[in-house]
């Protein structure tokens, strides 16, 4: 299991100039943009689960999932960072996904 942010804005790779020039200037975006946190648990032969999307809001809209995939959980948090009860949360959403049981225990390890 790993958290890691994702910005909300690309940053461009390339850029576009005339024949024969040899130096571009560095393009840069308008925007600020906002930081997205990612959850993800992903097993050593390669199963995985739906990912946890942590929003820096308060309240959850339902136009920030438009064209996901099926079965993403979601959490908001004014800071967009991963806190107590996220953690919890994700936890139950895991032991849903892997229909881990008493009888068929599956391990969660945190990798920071």
């Amino acid at each position: 299991m790993g958290e890691t942010g994702i910005s909300t804005v690309q940053n461009p790779d390339w850029a576009v100039a005339r024949l024969g020039f040899k130096q571009i200037g560095k393009t840069t975006s308008a925007e600020r943009g906002t930081l997205v946190t990612l959850v993800v648990a992903v097993s050593a032969i390669g199963y995985k689960i739906s990912p946890l999307f942590i929003f820096p809001r308060v309240n959850f809209k339902d136009n920030f999932l438009n064209g996901a995939p099926r079965g993403i959980t979601r959490c908001c948090n004014p800071s967009g960072w991963m806190k107590e009860g996220h953690f919890i949360h994700f936890v139950q959403h895991f032991v849903r996904r892997t229909k881990s049981s008493k009888e068929r225990p599956k391990y969660c390890y945190w990798k920071s």
